[in-house]
């Protein structure tokens, strides 16, 4: 019999004439990714503990407060335990990481708990606390002993060689995925000859991050301008869209500092001339005088971190004001789609993530706003011109996986996991693409779309 897994691939990958509302009630039947709350009741009755869902979590409530050496647990820790066993919220990966100390799990029981409760992949032997945690589960130490070893390790120094990017994680997970150790002196001077292979992944992953954002701004630029100057009827009719009009201000201020921009920002006003061609000749410019970081800002002046969500989801924005400030976009909470199954959205990249997470030197790449947000913009900078390029054969939904994957893997990320809800709506829709030869299928964008915009359908926006 096929697991959860392979089924999920398969639906991806086999089921034709998924439309973008059969995709999304797809993913609010948790029968397709399993549940939380069953998962770990069944995982609690192998150990033979007993009672219903209510008797177990007071059960667990207990035990989770007493990795932490208190007798009772709060308020706010019980309902987050009954939320587990009987709403089928997930929890965070590091609070499902405490949840298998507290009962005393294998490593394989965590993975299966991982897996079929908590749609999450097993252990990632590319960060070190999960290895610590994976070490002391299998050596039957307690929540206490992994804590000790993480801060001694974190007191090493010292940074050896490194292992080749694409052989580290089979390296690493080779290495620490057994008990190879006579004691933990041992394992711990082996986490600390690895510690260049587990850190410094927050720095490749916002390099890559600010690559595929930089990207998928100038295509949304370029299409901005294309609407303004082709839009309906041929003539160019929207000279208040934002980013043309966002181009335009920053060609001025360009222009108030060096005097090559003067004549571009005058054209570009006066659109004296072909937009494109301006528009070219001043990023030549720029990109080529300019460092990195003020590439990335000069375009997020342009492309702002609402917009570019906007662009991607039609998540329908709701304009308040709070001290003084208009708000980025509605709670994703308050979609009814979020309120039927909260996995998806939950931690789902907003404005405000994006520059919290932007503006930092280096980015926890363990935490799961920011894989998705890495997701995220990966698909959007692939996908967001495919049909322009629908002709060319290095794009497909293989080619894709791959790189992917690659990319996840380089920056000590999760892999691709079909059986978690959000992974699996991007390579669906990345799928539809190839489905355009068999006499169906729509572009990935407009089909990520059409979900995001079917999951806020009850909402208004101005």
């Amino acid at each position: 019999m096929a697991t959860l897994t392979e089924r999920a691939r398969k639906d991806i990958e086999e089921n034709v004439f998924f439309t973008a509302a059969e995709s999304y009630e797809y993913l609010l039947e948790n029968k397709h990714f399993n549940n939380v709350s069953e998962a770990l009741a069944a995982e609690m009755q192998i150990l033979g503990y007993e009672g219903e869902a209510p008797e177990l979590a007071e059960i667990l409530a207990k035990k989770m407060v007493a990795l932490d050496g208190e007798d009772e647990p709060s308020g706010a820790l019980k309902k987050s335990v009954r939320d587990w066993l009987t709403l089928n919220k997930i929890p965070k990966r590091e609070t499902a990481l405490k949840i298998c100390f507290a009962l005393g799990f294998s490593p394989e029981q965590a993975k299966r708990f991982f897996r079929q409760g908590c749609l999450y992949p097993g252990f990632n032997f590319r960060e070190a606390w999960e290895v610590v945690c994976y070490y002391c589960l299998l050596s039957g130490h307690p929540y206490s002993k992994a804590c000790e070893l993480m801060a001694a390790y974190n007191d090493a120094d010292y940074a050896p060689a490194e292992i080749e990017p694409s052989h580290a994680t089979k390296t690493l997970r080779d290495t620490f995925s057994e008990l190879n150790w006579d004691n933990e002196l041992e394992f711990l001077n082996s986490l600390r000859a690895n510690k260049n292979n587990f850190e410094g992944y927050g720095k490749t992953a916002l390099t890559r991050y600010h690559a595929f954002r930089n990207s998928f701004c100038l295509k949304i630029i370029e299409d901005h301008l294309n609407e303004v100057l082709f839009g309906e009827g041929g003539d160019g009719d929207d000279r208040q869209d934002l980013v043309y009009l966002s181009v335009a201000k920053v060609l001025k201020n360009l222009a108030k500092k060096d005097a090559f921009y003067i004549p571009l920002a005058e054209k570009f006003l006066r659109e004296d001339g072909d937009l494109f061609d301006i528009w070219d000749e001043a990023t030549e410019r720029f990109f080529e005088s300019n460092s990195t970081a003020a590439v990335t800002e000069f375009l997020r002046e342009i492309v702002q971190d609402d917009l570019l969500l906007r662009e991607i989801t039609g998540i329908p924005y709701v304009w308040t004001k709070k001290n003084g400030k208009e708000s980025e976009f509605v709670n994703i909470k308050s979609s009814a789609f979020a309120a039927e199954n909260h996995h998806l959205l939950d931690g789902f990249p907003r404005a405000q993530y994006l520059g919290n997470l932007e503006r930092h030197p280096e980015i926890n790449t363990n935490k799961d706003f920011v894989r998705k947000a890495f997701i995220l913009l990966f698909f959007c900078d692939y996908v967001y011109d495919w049909l322009v390029d629908k002709k060319s054969t290095s794009k497909s939904y293989k080619n894709f996986y791959d790189t992917l994957d690659g990319e996840l893997s380089d920056c000590g990320m999760m892999y691709l996991y079909p059986r978690d809800q959000f992974d699996w709506l991007i390579l669906k829709s990345v799928r539809s693409f190839d489905f355009v030869t068999m006499g169906g299928g729509d572009d990935p964008f407009d089909f990520f779309y059409d979900i995001m915009s079917l999951s806020f359908s009850g909402e208004d926006s101005d």
